[in-house]
């Protein structure tokens, strides 16, 4: 019975002794909160130009880059009250009589956060490179292995702590900008909308093993799409070179096959437009918009049919298109509206709204030399 009481004593002081610690750790801590809200108030309209300077950088970096596709970039600046909430989650316990407020400080490697969501898997790496090329990488966290568990999955990507090489910091557009490190996401939209998703429903699996199933299932189905598109695009890829080699041998009278009379498909048709307009940006469902205008019109229209009116009627319409530069905006599509118009004109009568119709053949009545009979 006597060493039982003398482990219950033990056990007493050690509680007791663990309950001083906290209490005076909270005291150190009240004591350095108040100077962190100070700093923090001081420190966070450079937080924010400092974001808007990365965000800003980066952007000029990945736009227009051939390898990666329409990247988004957001950031934001983590809030006083999440600061204060992570310091007191993670770092309470370590701190002592000793701990400055630029040790606390040091602790947030996150103040500036940034995001940005690529197309395909593969491009993650790419952007990498690119952010290896322009600052100093302090951490990297490599999230783009396989994960097993359902809840991990919104987290895939690569996860870099940056901050800006010395030579730049001395460049004079950068003397209002702090040498923070900022915290750099780089995901999928697959795995962006995931993690958006999951947060809405990773409480309550706990609650429910059928859920829970639920839930790795779709974190399974979702790592397989961002798979399967990198598949489809690189199909797609193959598909538009083999548009390409038709178009280039249309003209070719030996050609093998009959490809050339092949009803229209969606892939050559934008992959024409493409190469004759190539300055001009061709969205997909307006380019899809188009095609299925003209195929109404001519369900058997083909590439030849496109590229002999091109051919023929093409210098009629960007003479008209000249000479009426003031008053007409024509963009590739209204053109090609008005180069089937002219080349088929029982055909392809709906293309032309009345208006288009009346003006442009009064037009050609006026320049009737430019019309081959």
């Amino acid at each position: 019975m006597g060493s039982t009481a003398v482990v219950r004593s033990e056990r007493k002081i050690t509680d007791k002794d663990l309950g001083m610690k906290m209490e005076k750790t909270s005291k150190e801590w009240e004591r350095l909160k108040d100077e962190f809200k100070e700093w923090y108030f001081d420190t966070s309209e450079i937080l924010t130009i400092t974001k808007d300077v990365y965000q800003t950088l980066i952007n000029s970096l990945l736009f227009d880059q051939d390898n990666i596709t329409n990247p988004q970039i957001e950031g934001r600046v983590k809030d006083r009250k999440s600061c204060i909430e992570k310091i007191e989650r993670k770092y309470l316990s370590e701190m002592n009589s000793e701990t400055t407020l630029e040790q606390i400080c040091d602790k947030i490697t996150d103040f500036i956060g940034l995001r940005i969501i690529c197309s395909y898997e593969d491009e993650i790496h790419s952007i990498e490179e690119i952010l290896r090329d322009n600052f100093e990488v302090i951490e990297k966290t490599d999230k783009t292995q396989k994960l097993i568990e359902a809840e991990k999955f919104g987290y895939k990507g690569i996860h870099l702590n940056v901050k800006f090489k010395e030579d730049r910091l001395k460049l004079n557009e950068y003397k209002n900008v702090s040498n923070f490190a900022v915290e750099i996401q780089i995901r999928t939209i697959i795995q962006h909308a995931w993690s958006y998703l999951d947060h809405k429903i990773i409480y309550k699996k706990e609650e429910s093993s059928d859920l829970t199933r639920a839930v790795e299932r779709l974190a399974a189905l979702f790592e397989i799409a961002d798979s399967e598109f990198i598949r489809l695009r690189e199909a797609t890829k193959n598909q538009e070179k083999i548009s390409e080699d038709k178009i280039n041998s249309i003209k070719d009278k030996n050609i093998v096959g009959n490809i050339k009379h092949d009803k229209m498909d969606f892939i050559t048709f934008k992959k024409f437009l493409s190469m004759k307009f190539d300055t001009y940006n061709f969205y997909e469902y307006k380019t899809n918009s188009m095609l299925e205008e003209i195929l109404r019109s001519n369900s058997d229209f083909n590439l030849e049919d496109l590229s002999n009116a091109y051919d023929e009627k093409f210098e009629i319409v960007q003479k008209y298109k000249d000479a009426n530069d003031r008053i007409l905006s024509m963009n590739p599509y209204t053109m090609l509206r008005h180069i089937l118009y002219v080349y088929d004109k029982e055909t392809y009568t709906i293309l032309l709204s009345e208006i288009q119709k009346r003006n442009f053949d009064d037009y050609l009545k006026i320049n009737e030399t430019l019309i081959k009979e």
